[in-house]
């Protein structure tokens, strides 16, 4: 151990060696003078990292021109990152590589790209005084367009500067993807996409002043953080679309709704709440929508990364059937209360609820369970923790009287035996799997008949006083299907069932083991 470390210092030093206002890094040579700094020789200039550590780095404040000679063949990861002095650059024709971040939060205006450039890194000109981007018109892999980067072929948008002039931009008609970061941080309030647009890339339009945007049936990937921190106030995603990055339409504070296109193949809307086709994954709720409270369909079994941050909500309720929250799901939204019916706890991370007072926010939580959330990581800080009705018979009672279906537990948390019982709208044959958090099946039960609500017995929504028969109900001795017992923890029941006029029915929902 004493050795690599001896080994590792050894190399730093002889990388980049400093006298004076001058010195070496990597096989080339540094100066500064009259407020120039001029990196010359031949080859690759090393990466740095975010934190400074080129050895330039000291003296960024005593130089306003950087001239790269040629000969120099790669500018290094955030080489010139945050360096607000430098308002000028010159780029030798022998650099391929312009590293990522290499001259971020620096105070250029203008920069021109050579022939020689192949390679340009993310985040390399995210530069708020940034107006024009050049590109020698004998460059292979890069050209520009009213000072707009994009690749040669102009199929792809790359970085429309920070500092240009102008509210509005029409992205031209060959423009297939419009890259990472593109307008991110821009002065637009308004960008038209045409319809040749098949690819918004990972926070594209971040931190821009949008104030509408129409997205085009031609797109099929809206990425991570795309339209994070806009000024959209409603938003319409077409059928075109099968992929939606995480938190794509987070912290947009004015933003109502999220429409969907009822014939998409992958998303839908209810009530402007963004859902998979499924309804099985809240993915996003609009932080400018009114309301104070809101109560998560039964339908859901996942609440997405960021799906409630930020929103003016109050209070909450989640699920039994909600197994996993994503990271920043309720990051400093308004709630004073949360009720979660799920029996056993979510396993969840602290950046669940970021940014939330929790001593001073209520949790209610099923009677049974109320130990389990006062010992379970995060759950136990909430200032005050309150027993309640379990939901599930609740909810599935609710659900049959209202002549829908779903699953009935005699019990949500077993000892011994566990009776399930399906009811259906109509009569219907079942095909029942019950999983661990691990997603492997440990019991399963087909063809087995479902009890069934007759609109015909029904009285102002009520059953005539029946209840869904639990004669019928499948039992399951709490063994695996080696015929061991499984152990103590929460298991998801699916059900998949086929009505006698061939309509299908899926339900979820979730059974705690207590033994």
């Amino acid at each position: 151990m004493g050795f690599k470390k001896f080994f590792v210092l050894s190399v730093m030093v002889a990388a980049s060696v400093v006298c004076g206002q001058s010195g070496t890094t990597g096989p080339l040579t540094w100066s500064i003078e009259d407020g120039t700094l001029t990196i010359s020789g031949e080859g690759a200039m090393p990466n740095y990292d975010w934190n400074g550590t080129s050895p330039w780095h000291q003296y960024r404040n005593s130089f306003t021109i950087a001239i790269i000679e040629d000969g120099v063949t790669t500018i290094g990861d955030w080489a010139f990152s945050e360096y607000a002095a430098l308002t000028s650059v010159t780029i030798g024709n022998s650099v391929t590589t312009i590293g990522r971040s290499a001259f971020l939060r620096t105070g250029l205006t203008e920069i021109t790209i050579p022939n020689s450039v192949t390679t340009i890194g993310g985040s390399a000109f995210s530069i708020l005084t940034l107006t024009v981007i050049n590109v020698d018109s004998e460059n292979l892999a890069f050209s520009s367009d009213d000072g707009v980067l994009f690749n040669k072929e102009k199929t792809t948008l790359i970085v429309y500067p920070r500092g240009k002039q102008g509210t509005s931009y029409t992205i031209p008609n060959s423009v297939t993807t419009i890259g990472n970061s593109a307008f991110d941080g821009t002065r637009l309030t308004s960008v038209i996409i045409p319809n040749s647009v098949t690819a918004i890339g990972d926070y594209a339009f971040m931190s821009v002043r949008l104030t509408s945007v129409t997205i085009p049936n031609s797109v099929i990937t809206i990425g991570a953080y795309a339209f994070y921190v806009t000024d959209l106030t409603e938003i319409t995603i077409p059928n075109s679309v099968t992929i939606i990055g995480d938190e794509a339409f987070s912290y947009c504070r004015n933003l109502t709704a999220i429409n969907v296109s009822s014939e998409s193949p992958a998303f839908s809307s209810e009530d402007g709440v963004l859902f998979n086709k499924e309804k099985t994954t809240l993915m996003q709720y609009p932080q400018g929508k009114q309301g104070t409270s809101y109560t998560i369909p039964n339908s859901v079994i996942t609440i997405g990364e960021g799906a409630f941050g930020g929103t003016r909500l109050t209070s909450v309720t989640i699920g039994s059937s909600v197994t996993t929250i994503g990271d920043r799901a309720f990051s400093r939204a308004g709630l004073t209360s949360v009720t979660n019916y799920a029996n056993i706890p979510q396993t969840i991370t602290s950046g669940v609820f970021d940014g939330m007072p929790l001593s001073d926010i209520t949790l209610y939580v099923p009677h049974q369970s109320v130990e389990l959330y006062r010992t379970a990581d995060v759950w136990r800080d909430f200032g005050n923790i309150v027993g309640v009705d379990d939901e599930t018979s609740i909810r599935n009672n609710r659900q049959t009287r209202d002549n829908r279906h779903g699953i009935l537990l005699k019990n949500a948390i077993v000892s011994d035996l566990a009776k399930i019982s399906v009811v259906t709208p109509e009569q219907a044959m079942v095909n029942l799997a019950i999983l661990d958090n691990l997603g492997n099946v440990v019991f399963s039960a087909d063809g087995v008949g479902a009890g069934f609500a007759r609109p015909e017995n029904r009285t102002n929504g009520d059953l005539g006083g029946q209840t869904p028969p639990l004669q019928n109900a499948i039992v399951w001795n709490l063994t695996n299907q080696s015929g061991r017992f499984v152990a103590n923890g929460a298991y998801l029941i699916i059900v998949e069932a086929t009505g006698i006029s061939g309509r299908r029915f899926t339900y979820s929902s979730r059974i705690g083991v207590n033994r």
